[in-house]
């Protein structure tokens, strides 16, 4: 999906063929924040999967454009083959089994832990040697929107919540006139009502959620209780 592909959309809503009021760069703008916003609720919706070289130690670093970890999936040999998975594990686990385990030898990984509160770092076990490699699963930035034949961040399904969110963003510059203020409240709502349920119909459906030994509560959502 290309940035442009939004602008045109919004500027048939907007009766501003000619991006009179509201200029082609504003809305490059709108659609960057859009973006942001969008990763901030739906992290999955600029995944990245890219091979990482770690450094010596248990504790790495995602790269320098993702903005949360979201999985770490194997090993990758020195030959660039597959190699033996990675499993999460709690920190509360590892240091209960061994109160020094940052100093073991270091070894192919096989368990990674993270905390939420320092969404770009992770740990694991055994500690890498400099340059071991892992597949993982990250959360990127959305790229600052400059052009319309710029290719979007996020998945191309997110492309309705998107223009919602700059039509929100264009009738609030101009709130102070006639029903603006209104239509504004009105995309917002929508933007956030679509991404609501997005977030519930994939959780409804979601392999994981609906393994032996998932939650309850996806019960509740697959019956339309969320």
């Amino acid at each position: 999906m290309l940035a442009s592909d939004i602008t045109s959309r919004a500027a048939l809503v907007l009766q501003d063929d000619g991006n009179v009021r509201w200029t082609t760069s504003e809305l490059y703008k709108w659609i960057s924040d859009g973006q942001r916003v969008i990763a901030l609720v739906r992290p999955d919706s600029c995944a990245k999967n890219e091979t990482l070289t770690l450094v010596a130690g248990t504790r790495q670093t995602i790269p320098a454009t993702g903005i949360r970890l979201l999985d770490v999936i194997r090993n990758i040999n020195a030959n660039n083959t597959p190699g033996r998975v990675v499993r999460i594990v709690d920190r509360e686990s590892l240091d209960a089994q061994d109160y020094n385990w940052h100093n073991a030898a270091a070894g192919p990984t096989i368990n990674f832990t993270q905390d939420n509160r320092d969404p770009d770092h992770f740990y694991v076990y055994p500690p890498a040697a400099a340059g071991q490699k892992l597949e993982i699963l990250y959360s990127a930035n959305p790229t600052e929107v400059t052009s319309g034949g710029q290719t979007l961040s996020v998945n191309d399904i997110y492309a309705e919540p998107l223009f919602n969110y700059v039509l929100y963003r264009a009738y609030s510059k101009d709130a102070e006139f006639g029903g603006n203020a209104a239509l504004a409240q009105g995309y917002v709502s929508m933007f956030n009502a679509l991404l609501g349920l997005k977030t519930s119909k994939d959780f409804a459906f979601s392999p994981d959620a609906n393994k032996p030994g998932a939650s309850p509560n996806v019960m509740a959502v697959r019956a339309g209780g969320v």
